[in-house]
This record gives structure tokens, C-alpha cells and sequence, in this order.
């Protein structure tokens, strides 16, 4: 004004991208969407956990210790990721983490129960080294070997979003908004810590939940691979309208999706939670990462979160042999 700066705006390479409007996302539906989905997944748990317990089946002792571990997990997560102090403030702190605690608790209970008989008897090797693992047998070779698959396919699940930045670079298409971090993961080694556990607990919760809409699926159309076909559809039209270049990323997406569906059908819950707990986990700490030096806290948790189910699956896998075999010694 009257030669004088008068409104300063930095603008970055996404900010075309964050101006424009996305297809759809006006749409009351496309927020709702997701609400009204969760909704009726809860009440298809709750009439298909009363049938089973109302016909004697499925694993209550598992379902038990599974809601019971994810509550304890989630509820030290809450603690670690919080500032505490002498006050009344306090109270407040614990009484939101034990409402996150019962209903994770309660909705992991009653989703296990629901598709546990199921699953058992229409895709048993889903569950097979789960169930050792809820039985507490830590040590059994095919636990190790899920944990160990798991964890590899966790890393390699994290190219495509990297090959969608590149082809979205490489069609001249501004990058998206970059999403807030997770500030847990730079204030220090326990809120870390508490990142890795929350992130945890939302891996058994994501796969229950997966598990619930693959038999919903099947029960509708009664037929295996127009279910896994459902739910895929299902799960890129939710993703459409945060997509920025659907040319890319539809494609991208469907792939990811349909990884994701083979690891748990193919491999079963306990590496799908692998590789769900470590691309969580590299996805978290990313920002922190490029910030911290190698010897702080921090970068220390992250280490550690990321490799510590491949090498207990590793060694676990081995089934007590010892990694060289006396022949290999004496060649």
C-alpha cells in the first residue's frame, strides 16, 4: 500500500494443491462416510458376538487376553505420551485414557468373538499363529516366522507411497499438504515409547476390523473373492477423497489395498500386525528421525521398535537351532 509491503504469504510447493478444492470433499458423505460405517460394524459385532456366546462358541480366553493386553498397552501408551503434574489436571488425563481403554477393550473383545469361529472355520491359517501366540507360546517357530515375514513386508509396503510422490513429481503435480507429525515421537524416549505401544494396539484394532468387514462381505455376496473385491473397493473409495492426483493414485492405492488383503489372507493376524506395527512405526518417526542424532532417545526407540519383531522372529523361527549348523563350522 502506497509502496509499502502490507501482507506477507510464504508459499510452498503443495500450496496450489492445498487451494484447490478436492472432488467430493464438500460432500456431507464423504465425512460421514466413515462414521456411519464403524457404526454398523459395531452393531454387526454385537449381534454376531451375542449369537456365538448364545451357541457356545468361539475363544472367550483369547478374546479376553487380547481386549485385556490391547487395554494395558494403550492405557501405559496414554500414560508415557502425557505431561503429568501435581493437580487436578491429572485426573482428568487418566479418565480420558481409561474411556479410550473400555472401548478398545470392549471393541476388540467383541469383534474377536464375532469372527473368531468364523475365520476359524473358513480361512483356519489366518489364526493359527495368533492363537499360539494368545495361548502364550512365545517361542513357537511359526510365531517367529509371521513376525519375521511381517516386518520385511511392513518396509516394502512403504515404496509405493514413495513411487506416488515420484510420478506425481514427475507430471508436474504439487505435493500435498504435509500432515502434522506425531509430536510424541520428538519430545523425548517415553512419549516415543508410548507412540510405538498406541501404535501397537491400533494394529490389532485395524485387523480385527479388517477381519469383521472380510466376513461381512462374504456373508452378503457368498462368495470369497467378490468379498476381498468388495472391501478393497470399499476401502479406495474412502481414500478418494483425500486423493490429490487419482490418475496416480487410484491405481497406487488398489495395489496397497489388495497387499494388504494377500498379507492377512495369505500369511494370517499375526504378520499382518508385523507389518502393520512397523510401517506404522517408520511412518511415525520419520520426522524425527531426520532431526535427531543417531545416539539420542529417540532415534534409539525407533531402532529398536523397528527391528525388535524381526529379530525375535528371527531367533524365535529358528525353533532352538543354532544359526550355524556344525557341518557349516567344520566346512
Amino acid at each position: 500500500f502506497n509502496g509499502r509491503p502490507v501482507f506477507f504469504a510464504v508459499v510452498a510447493p503443495w500450496s496450489a494443491a492445498a487451494d484447490a478444492p478436492r472432488p467430493g470433499s464438500g460432500s456431507p458423505l464423504a465425512g460421514g462416510a466413515p462414521i456411519v460405517g464403524f457404526l454398523l460394524i459395531i452393531a454387526a459385532t454385537i449381534g454376531l458376538t451375542r449369537r456365538n456366546i448364545r451357541l457356545g462358541r468361539g475363544d472367550r480366553r483369547g478374546a479376553l487376553r487380547l481386549a485385556f493386553a490391547s487395554g494395558i498397552v494403550l492405557f501405559v501408551s496414554a500414560m508415557l505420551s502425557s505431561d503429568h503434574v501435581a493437580a487436578a489436571s491429572e485426573l482428568a488425563i487418566v479418565l480420558m485414557a481409561l474411556s479410550w481403554v473400555l472401548f478398545v477393550g470392549a471393541f476388540v473383545w467383541l469383534a474377536y468373538l464375532a469372527i473368531e469361529p468364523s475365520v476359524r472355520r473358513r480361512w483356519p491359517h489366518v489364526l493359527i499363529s495368533w492363537t499360539r501366540l494368545l495361548s502364550g507360546q512365545w517361542r513357537d517357530p511359526l510365531v517367529g516366522r509371521d513376525l519375521l515375514i511381517g516386518s520385511g513386508i511392513g518396509i516394502l509396503l512403504l515404496v509405493p507411497a514413495h513411487i506416488t510422490r515420484l510420478l506425481g513429481a514427475w507430471r508436474n503435480i504439487p505435493p500435498p499438504r504435509p500432515t502434522a507429525p506425531h509430536w510424541e515421537t520428538l519430545e523425548g524416549a517415553a512419549p516415543a515409547l508410548g507412540d510405538v505401544l498406541h501404535v501397537a494396539t491400533e494394529a490389532v484394532f485395524v485387523g480385527v476390523v479388517l477381519l469383521v468387514l472380510l466376513f461381512i462381505a462374504r456373508t452378503i455376496v457368498r462368495n470369497q473373492k467378490a468379498a476381498i473385491l468388495l472391501v478393497i473397493a470399499a476401502a479406495v473409495g474412502l481414500a478418494l477423497p483425500s486423493m490429490q492426483d487419482r490418475l496416480v493414485e487410484i491405481p497406487m492405492t488398489t495395489v496397497v489395498v489388495t497387499a494388504w488383503m494377500a498379507v492377512m489372507l495369505r500369511l494370517g493376524l499375526l504378520a499382518f500386525w508385523s507389518a502393520t506395527l512397523v510401517d506404522s512405526i517408520w511412518s511415525d518417526f520419520q520426522p524425527a528421525l531426520g532431526v535427531s542424532d543417531f545416539g539420542s532417545p529417540t532415534m534409539i526407540v525407533a531402532v529398536v521398535a523397528l527391528l525388535a519383531p524381526a529379530l525375535f522372529g528371527f531367533y524365535t523361527s529358528l525353533g532352538g537351532r543354532p544359526l550355524l549348523s556344525a557341518r557349516l563350522l567344520e566346512d
